[in-house]
C-alpha cells in the first residue's frame, strides 16, 4: 500500500502501473483462496480425524472425520479448545505440552507407544493414537493433529495379550498338576496361580472345597483371605447348600453378587463386590468347589468363563488322578495285606491245632486239681491263674482260627433293625448297672440280603467295645440310615458312643491284628475283633471305617451294599 500512494501521490501517470498492481494482489488473493480449498479438500479426504490448532489451542479447522469420532456438529469445533477433546484428567498436563510443542516444534509420527485417550461430546472415552506437524504460513504457525481410533487395535491387543495370559497359566497349571506333592499343595498352588492372573480382577480371597469320605459333604481344603468366622462355619459343610449363598449349588459356573449373598456370615462389610462359584463334576457328580472373588467395578466378559471352565476341568482331572493314585495304593497295600494275613492264617492255624490239644489238657487237669484244692491256699490261687489264662489261650486260638480260615456267607434278605436291636436288647443289662443310656435312631426298615449271624457278631463286638470304652457311664447311639457313596447306595449302621476316644496313632492301627488299646487283665482284647469285623463287612461287599476324638467320643459305620430295587419295607 505505501508504494500504491508514492505512485499515486507522486505521478498520476503511473495509473496503469496501479492497476497491474491490483490485478496481481487479486490473482493472490485467488490463489491463496484455491489453496485453501485444495487444503480443506485434502483434510476431508484423509482417512484419520484431522484438526488445525493455533498457537492458543484453538481449533481452527476441522475434518468430518474428527466431527465423526468425536461426535461433534459441523461447525461446533471450530474456535473450541482443542483439550475439550481429552479427558479433564489429562488436560491441565496437554496445556503444557502444547505451549512447550509451539515453542519448539517438531514432527511426532504415530505409534509412539503413548497410553492417549480422546473424549467424545458424549463424554465417551476411547483410545486414539496421534500424529503431530506444523504449519507454517504467513498469519502463524498451525499444528495438524491426525487422529485415529485404535479402539478395535487396543480391542485385538488386549484379546492377544489375554490368550496369551490364559495359556501361560493353563501351561503352569498343567506343570503344578504332575508335581510330586499331596493334594492339598497343589490345590493351593493353583489357586495362588489364578487370583494372580490380571485379567480376571480377583482379590487374593476365596476358597477350594472337595468331597472326601462322605457323600454328602464338602471339606475346605484351601482357603485365602477368609475370616475366622468363615474359615469355622464352613470348614464342613452339606453338598446340598450352597457355599455362601444359601441355596442348593448349581452345577454350572456362577458369578454371584455380594448383595445377593443370603447367609449373614458373609454379609460381614467385605469390600468384594461378589465371587465366582466354580464347581467340578465328574459325569455330573460333584466333585468340589472354588470360590473366587473379584474386587468392585468387576466387568465379566465370556473369556472369564471360558478360562474358568478350563481350570475346573483340570482341578476336577487332578483330584480324580489323585484318588485313583490313592485307590491304587489302598489296592495294593490290601493285596500287601491280604497276602500277609493269608501267610499268618496258615501260620496260625497250623499253630492253633498244635496247641490246642496240649492247652485242652492242660485246662482240663488244672480244673480237676482246682476241685481238690481247698480255698483261700495259695495253691487255689495259682490253679485259678491256669484256668483263667487258659480260657483266655483259647479264646485266641478261636479267634485266630475264625480269623484265618474262609468263611462261606449264608446270605438272607432280613430287616437291619432288627439285627441291631437284638444286639441292643442283649446288651440291656450291662447298659444299665454302667448307666449308659441307649438310643435309637433308624430312617426307616431297611431290608439288605446278609449272613445275619455273622453281621450280629460285628455289631456284638461293636457294641461290647462302646460300653467298654464308658466306664462312667455315657450315650450308645445306634443309626440306620441310606447313604450315596462313590455313587452307589449303602444301607450305613453306625454305633457311636461317648466314651474315652481312641488317639490319631491308634486309630490308624485299630484294624491291625492282634493290636489293642484295653488294658492288660482279666478283660485283655485278642487285637482280633475288629480285623474279623472288617473282613466280615468286606465278604458282604461292604466295608467298615472309625472316626474318633480323644476323650470325647467314637464312631465306627458299617456300610452294607443298597439295592434300590428292594422297598425299604421288604
Amino acid at each position: 500500500m505505501d508504494r500504491l500512494t508514492k505512485i499515486t501521490k507522486d505521478n498520476s501517470s503511473h495509473i496503469q502501473e496501479v492497476c497491474e498492481l491490483v490485478n496481481e494482489l487479486e490473482i493472490c488473493e485467488l490463489e491463496r483462496t484455491r489453496a485453501k480449498d485444495r487444503f480443506v479438500k485434502l483434510l476431508e479426504s484423509a482417512p484419520d480425524a484431522m484438526i488445525l490448532i493455533n498457537k492458543n489451542g484453538q481449533i481452527v479447522m476441522a475434518n468430518g472425520q474428527a466431527e465423526e469420532i468425536f461426535k461433534y456438529g459441523k461447525e461446533e469445533l471450530s474456535g473450541l479448545e482443542v483439550e475439550i477433546l481429552i479427558p479433564e484428567r489429562y488436560r491441565d498436563k496437554h496445556r503444557e505440552y502444547r505451549n512447550e510443542y509451539f515453542k519448539s516444534p517438531h514432527i511426532r509420527n504415530m505409534g509412539s507407544g503413548l497410553d492417549t485417550y480422546g473424549l467424545t461430546k458424549d463424554k465417551r472415552e476411547f483410545p486414539i493414537d496421534i500424529a503431530i506437524s506444523t504449519l507454517e504460513t504467513e498469519e502463524g504457525i498451525f499444528g495438524l493433529g491426525a487422529i485415529r481410533d485404535i479402539t478395535k487395535q487396543k480391542q485385538a491387543e488386549e484379546r492377544i495379550e489375554r490368550n496369551y495370559r490364559i495359556q501361560s497359566a493353563i501351561n503352569a497349571i498343567l506343570r503344578i498338576s504332575l508335581e510330586p506333592i499331596s493334594m492339598e499343595d497343589q490345590l493351593a498352588h493353583i489357586f495362588d496361580l489364578i487370583v494372580s492372573i490380571p485379567l480376571l480382577d480377583l482379590q487374593h480371597k476365596g476358597c477350594i472345597f472337595i468331597k472326601e469320605d462322605k457323600p454328602d459333604e464338602l471339606a475346605m481344603k484351601v482357603n485365602r483371605g477368609l475370616s475366622p468366622s468363615q474359615q469355622t462355619t464352613c470348614n464342613k459343610i452339606p453338598d446340598t447348600k450352597c457355599c455362601f449363598g444359601g441355596s442348593k449349588p448349581s452345577t454350572e459356573i456362577q458369578f454371584i453378587r455380594y448383595d445377593d449373598c443370603q447367609d449373614i456370615i458373609y454379609r460381614d462389610g467385605s469390600t468384594h463386590f461378589g465371587y465366582f462359584y466354580v464347581p467340578m463334576l465328574s459325569e455330573d457328580i460333584l466333585l468340589g468347589v472354588m470360590i473366587l472373588y473379584v474386587n468392585k467395578g468387576h466387568k465379566r466378559e465370556h473369556e472369564h468363563k471360558e478360562f474358568l471352565e478350563i481350570v475346573a476341568n483340570t482341578l476336577t482331572g487332578i483330584i480324580k488322578h489323585k484318588r485313583a493314585e490313592q485307590e491304587k495304593q489302598q489296592l495294593r497295600e490290601q493285596i500287601m495285606l491280604s497276602e500277609k494275613l493269608l501267610a499268618l492264617g496258615r501260620i496260625s492255624a497250623n499253630v492253633a491245632h498244635e496247641i490246642r490239644n496240649p492247652l485242652t489238657a492242660v485246662g482240663g487237669f488244672a480244673r480237676r486239681l482246682s476241685k481238690n484244692v481247698l480255698e483261700g491256699t495259695r495253691e487255689k490261687e495259682y490253679t485259678n491263674i491256669i484256668i483263667s489264662e487258659v480260657n483266655r489261650l483259647e479264646r485266641i486260638l478261636k479267634d485266630v482260627l475264625s480269623f484265618s480260615k474262609e468263611t462261606h456267607l449264608r446270605p438272607a434278605r432280613c430287616k437291619i433293625n432288627e439285627v441291631t436291636d437284638e444286639s441292643l436288647k442283649m446288651h440291656e443289662d450291662i447298659c444299665l448297672k454302667s448307666r449308659i443310656k441307649t438310643v435309637r435312631r433308624y430312617s426307616d426298615n431297611y431290608s439288605v440280603s446278609i449272613d445275619r449271624d455273622r453281621v450280629r457278631e460285628v455289631i456284638d463286638n461293636l457294641i461290647s467295645n462302646a460300653i467298654d470304652s464308658m466306664p462312667d457311664g455315657g450315650d450308645l447311639t445306634v443309626s440306620v440310615d441310606n447313604e450315596i457313596y462313590k455313587g452307589k447306595s449303602h444301607i450305613v449302621v453306625k454305633i457311636a458312643d461317648t466314651g474315652e476316644g481312641i488317639s490319631e496313632d491308634d486309630l490308624n492301627m485299630i484294624f491291625e491284628p492282634f493290636f489293642t488299646t484295653k488294658a492288660a487283665g482279666a478283660g485283655h482284647g485278642t487285637g482280633l475283633g475288629l480285623p474279623i469285623s472288617r473282613k466280615i463287612m468286606e465278604e458282604h461287599g461292604g466295608f467298615m471305617t472309625a472316626e474318633s476324638e480323644k476323650n470325647k467320643s467314637t464312631t465306627f459305620s458299617l456300610y452294607f451294599p443298597y439295592e434300590k430295587k428292594f422297598s425299604p419295607t421288604d
